[in-house]
């Protein structure tokens, strides 16, 4: 069970990574319709770069935490899922300007400005559910 601490940085490094992402896409959405206010556009710019840092935490904690050997299956598979999630959410925000989403993609854009909350309490929820997943011990198989 040693893997549980690095097991909980990496989940919640990826999950904060994911919330941040999509609170710096959310920030920048705001304002007015033919301008992007510049420090939405600074932070999310580094919003992105944190989200980035915060991958590699998770993989160095995946590394230095055995590759979670403790945990069951299910939870590497979410921790990767988390990963990919996170560093597809990360990419196709800088591929695809944000910025310009107001006007080029109404929807996108407004499904983007309400969604950073309540993605945010889901990645908190999430975790505080893997955290008691991963705390599990598995059953002694019956005789």
């Amino acid at each position: 069970m040693k893997e549980t601490l690095p097991f909980v940085v990496g989940t919640g490094a990826a999950l904060l990574g994911i919330a941040l992402a999509a609170n710096g896409i959310a920030q920048v959405q705001f304002g007015n319709e033919w301008e992007v206010p510049a420090a939405a556009m600074g932070k999310w710019f580094w919003f992105g770069f944190i989200s980035v840092l915060l991958y590699l935490v998770g993989i160095f904690s995946y590394v230095r935490g055995n590759r979670f050997a403790s945990q069951a299956a299910m939870n590497r598979v979410a921790f990767w899922f988390l990963l990919c999630v996170g560093a597809v959410l990360t990419t196709v925000s800088f591929a695809l300007d944000p910025g310009q989403w107001p006007i080029t993609h109404r929807d996108l854009s407004a499904v983007a400005r309400r969604s950073s909350i309540p993605i945010s309490i889901a990645c908190g929820l999430l975790w505080v559910l893997l955290i008691a997943r991963s705390q599990q011990r598995p059953s002694p198989p019956s005789a």
